[in-house]
């Protein structure tokens, strides 16, 4: 809810307002920062950038940030080179490499955070152990949390900024197809961000108390005068804390009940017009996390515990916003819609996109679902129709299709899937590569799939392909341990499909993939320190480092998963996988 001290920014931030004609809101920041107490910083490769776009705009950006020279040292190039290596950056990018290297040297000072929408350096940041610590707030997030310092004349103004410059941003990704992390997630983030606009508490606390939460929260020492604003509160902040540090599932489910028990606690001791005000708080401050609770229940399979919670924010918002956007609203009802299919209630699921449909127009996830539930009740000619409205508005939709595709294989649900396979061919930018590659796993795993379906996919798969060596022993030639990956045999280094997802013991993932080399199904065993890379994969690679060891199945895990051989990957293993490309409209 709250912005560290000290802030680097991207490039990104000024050009979207730019390009959202806002500019007269970013000669403004100066005074917003200053208000906020806040210290804004640009490394001089990002001034130039904005510099060369626009000769206008270096003097609005350094009207309100200080412009620093970030020095190419050992630990710059140690940066770039993980940055380049794990392909965040590419080879030639040194003005990314400079927001991030600032910031990490920006940290000694406090906490510190980037204001970017780049997916690179928000991956470098999150997987970089030198770069852990630092926080990623989008462009829009940054403005929103100025609203406790602007007047009510400029409030509007600001809000207005803060939805266009979310849309800008998305619009980006739709039309540049970038990888994100799933469609949970790009709701959450939709969710959260109508949450915090639409509060009513942003109006009722006063900036020195704003600041002196945030303070608390991020454990920085605070001034006797800043101690006695927040003194009645603590008990509360320090249960929102637990929350929004957990790290199990869990451990966040207890956090977030200590903080509705702690919550009661204290309203019986202050009164029903603090109460009210406390609990509007509490929503705020925790709503981030009640939303990654909700992500990581569908990360788990448990997509009735998400149903049910995200069922409990529907209440959240009705308690305690005042003016909700209708589209952030109808997202949440789009989302339980989505989720009740994954779970094979098509009528509950129905009921959700009808009432998501009345709040707002339906988005591109909307008309998706609504495809998803006529080829789940076997109408087809429906579906087709919405396939051509949907490509009628120019919306890109065949790679959103295919990761329903994969979802829906690993969901282990093939019937469906299979049906949306055979209709994304229909897609005017269909890639028939990946829709062989599909077909031939649903081929190898849906085995009670109906005749004519069958018969559908065989025809989207050329005749080797289908050619299956899973029951030959593995060679010899190809087993071993601790193997450098240089020397691992060609064949295990090639593109490898990813069929299901097991979860093993200790954090461990057991990966069936397909391997065309070898025309065979084979196990890859991923550490923990993996996980979550592989998560929503659609293929994995091998690229460097070392294999901890390649081995031909027991009996028992021939029996289990019906594979011709074992990769055991180390944790310094490098990989590459494919991940879900899903454009959030």
């Amino acid at each position: 809810m709250f912005l560290p001290r000290i802030l680097v920014l991207d490039a990104n931030f000024v050009l979207a307002l730019r390009n959202t004609r806002h500019l007269d809101l970013l000669g403004r920041l100066r005074d917003l920062v200053l208000r906020a107490g806040l210290e804004v910083y640009v490394s001089s490769g990002v001034y130039a950038e904005v510099k060369g776009i626009d000769e206008h705009l270096a003097p609005l950006l350094s009207g309100f940030s200080k412009v620093v020279r970030v020095d190419r040292d050992e630990f710059f190039e140690k940066v770039r080179s993980f940055a380049v290596r794990n392909r965040y950056v590419s080879g030639d990018e040194y003005v990314d490499v400079e927001v991030m290297v600032l910031a990490a040297k920006l940290r000694r000072k406090g906490n510190v955070s980037v204001v970017t929408f780049d997916e690179g350096i928000i991956k470098a940041v999150e997987s970089f152990s030198e770069l852990r610590g630092i926080e990623v707030i989008f462009p829009w997030s940054f403005l929103l949390r100025l609203i406790p310092f602007v007047d009510s004349s400029t409030k509007g103004e600001l809000k207005r900024a803060i939805v266009d410059v979310y849309n800008y941003f998305y619009q980006h990704r739709v039309r540049n197809e970038r990888e994100v992390n799933d469609l949970v997630q790009g709701l959450v983030e939709d969710s959260v961000m109508a949450m915090e606009l639409s509060s009513e508490i942003f109006a009722e606390l006063t900036g020195d108390l704003l600041l002196a939460i945030d303070k608390y929260l991020s454990g920085e020492n605070l001034s006797p005068q800043e101690r006695s604003l927040v003194k009645e509160i603590v008990p509360l902040l320090d249960a929102v804390k637990l929350a929004n540090s957990a790290e199990s599932v869990e451990e966040l489910e207890d956090a977030l009940a200590n903080v509705t028990s702690t919550l009661i606690m204290l309203g019986r001791e202050l009164g029903r017009g603090k109460m009210s005000q406390l609990f509007r708080l509490a929503c705020l401050l925790t709503s981030k996390s009640r939303f990654r609770l909700v992500a990581a229940y569908v990360e788990r399979g448990e997509i009735g515990k998400a149903i049910v919670h995200l069922d409990f924010l529907r209440y959240l918002y009705v308690l305690q916003l005042g003016e909700v956007d209708l589209r952030f609203l109808s997202k949440i009802h789009t989302l339980m819609s989505l989720f009740c299919v994954l779970e094979r209630k098509y009528e509950q699921s129905l009921k959700y996109l009808d009432v998501a449909g009345k709040i707002a127009p339906l988005d591109l996830h909307g008309k998706v679902t609504r495809l998803l539930i006529c080829l789940a009740k076997d109408n087809v000619d429906k579906a087709e129709e919405i396939l051509r409205e949907i490509e009628n508005e120019e919306m890109p939709v065949f790679n959103l299709l295919i990761n329903f595709v994969h979802d829906f294989i690993l969901r282990r649900q093939y019937e469906i899937a299979a049906k949306l396979l055979i209709l994304a061919k229909k897609c005017k930018d269909h890639d028939n590569g990946l829709i062989e590659e599909k077909a031939l796993i649903l081929l190898k795993l849906g085995q009670e799939l109906d005749v004519d379906v069958k018969k559908r996919l065989e025809e989207l798969v050329s005749e080797d392909m289908l050619r299956d060596h899973t029951l030959k022993p593995l060679d010899k030639k190809l087993l071993g341990r601790n193997i450098s990956v240089s020397e691992l045999h060609p064949t295990l280094k090639s593109k490898m499909i990813i069929m299901e997802h097991v979860p093993l013991s200790g954090g461990k993932v057991f990966l069936i993939v397909w391997n065309q080399a070898l025309k065979s199904r084979l196990g890859i065993i991923v550490p923990r320190t993996l996980k979550e890379k592989v998560y929503g994969a659609m293929s994995i690679t091998v690229l460097e480092g070392n294999v901890k060891r390649v081995k031909r199945p027991t009996p028992q895990e021939k029996k289990e998963y019906f594979i011709r051989g074992i990769i055991e990957l180390s944790h310094d293993t490098q990989i590459e996988v494919e991940k879900w490309k899903i454009p959030i409209a």
